[in-house]
């Protein structure tokens, strides 16, 4: 879900690629949002992400699979900034 803050309601979106926690969210300059790193459902032990994925919230929908390069190392809990 996305939070409309115009209309003051959330909104359903299109499921993410992958599933994360513990992950960075942060604006493109294109309006675009990129999520970065954090750990599946497997958890901090074995399910580290390096992936990184891209929500275009205009058009409601995700970029295909590598669309960005992964992290050099998978993390979690980290900082990120645009």
């Amino acid at each position: 879900e996305m939070f409309d803050t115009w209309h003051g309601r959330w909104v359903v979106c299109p499921p993410m690629p992958a599933r994360r926690s513990g992950s960075t969210a942060s604006l493109l300059p294109d309006g675009r949002i990129m999520l970065v790193g954090g750990y599946n459902e497997k958890g901090i032990a074995e399910g580290l992400l390096a992936s990184c994925d891209v929500f275009d919230p205009a058009a409601q929908r995700w970029a295909e699979p590598n669309t960005a390069a992964p992290l050099a190392r998978a993390r979690w809990g980290h900082g990120c900034a645009s």
